[in-house]
């Protein structure tokens, strides 16, 4: 509009940026950063601790996740100023944010093995990123990526956190919504794969056992083709 009338663009700030955010970008920055740590932590969990029970690795994404989440908002609020307040609602969304993306990526780690970091990549970087809304608005967006930025969790958390930060939590509860379906998501996802790990180890256990098999240990047993593919797993994870 400003092209065609011949005149020069005027921007008027809604609500003014933080003062480490100059640019009003940083959200989106910090969206990466819990991003990066949430899918990379899912790669070490699942390599490393494939052979721990289900219930252990929920343990693990509870904990890693309440990390990650912690020092994102240190980075975002002390450490960089991007958040000038509302600092605790800012990790909390984070932290329900990353809990999402491990709990979906142990669960499906059972089932994609070494192609889960892939997986991960595609629905937390390549999608979530363009999606997010935190450098083009979906509006710039074509049809598709402008279609998933409604309910794609990258979207809802730099939406949650624009709300929250600069527009008094206008729109607050749809967003934190999104987070929470992808969480519930998540642990679906977790559950159905600790149901069937636990399929999987009772058939074995129901054949007779030779006289001198001795007490079970406490992790799960692998097969020789199982070890491999987890030093496969770990390899990856170090390149991650």
């Amino acid at each position: 509009l400003a092209t065609a009338q011949g005149k020069p663009l005027k921007v008027t700030d809604l609500a003014p940026p933080a003062h480490g955010d100059p640019t009003g970008q940083g959200i989106f920055f910090f969206l990466v950063a819990v991003s990066i740590g949430s899918y990379a932590s899912v790669a070490v969990l699942g390599g490393a601790g494939a052979v721990l029970r289900m219930r252990a690795r929920a343990a693990f994404v509870v904990a890693t996740s309440f990390a990650v989440s912690l020092i994102g908002a240190a980075l975002a609020g002390p450490v960089f100023h991007v958040v000038s307040h509302g600092l605790w609602g800012v990790w909390a969304m984070a932290w329900l944010y990353s809990a999402g993306i491990l709990f979906l990526g142990v669960g499906l780690h059972t089932f994609l093995k070494r192609w889960t970091t892939l997986t991960m990549m595609v629905l937390f970087v390549m999608l979530n990123f363009t999606t997010s809304g935190g450098l083009y608005r979906p509006e710039l967006l074509n049809g598709f990526f402008g279609a998933l930025h409604s309910f794609w969790n990258g979207a809802g958390l730099v939406e949650g956190l624009r709300s929250l930060v600069y527009f008094d939590h206008v729109g607050l509860g749809r967003h934190v919504l999104t987070l929470a379906v992808w969480l519930v998501v998540g642990l679906l996802a977790t559950t159905v794969a600790g149901l069937y790990e636990r399929r999987r180890r009772a058939a074995p256990a129901a054949a007779p056992e030779p006289a001198h098999h001795h007490a079970a240990p406490a992790v799960q047993d692998e097969s020789p083709e199982e070890h491999e593919e987890r030093e496969e797993e770990m390899d990856e994870s170090v390149g991650v």
